[in-house]
């Protein structure tokens, strides 16, 4: 039963499909680059608040 239950788990990790790719370093910045260009453009008073700020935490694909 164990030897069993190993193979499966096993065709599992191989059969599935790998659908992780990270962006480069170039592609974020692109990304955030555009995030804070409409971040300021829909805000008035957002970069002002971003260059007062510690730091600004930006998720560009959310």
């Amino acid at each position: 039963m164990k030897t069993i239950l190993t193979l499966l788990f096993l065709s599992l990790i191989i059969f599935s499909p790998d659908h992780s790719q990270a962006a480069s370093a170039q592609e974020i910045n692109a990304k955030v680059n555009q995030a804070l260009k409409e971040f300021y453009r829909h805000s008035s008073a957002g970069k002002g608040l971003a260059q007062k700020a510690a730091a600004v935490l930006i998720f560009p694909d959310v």
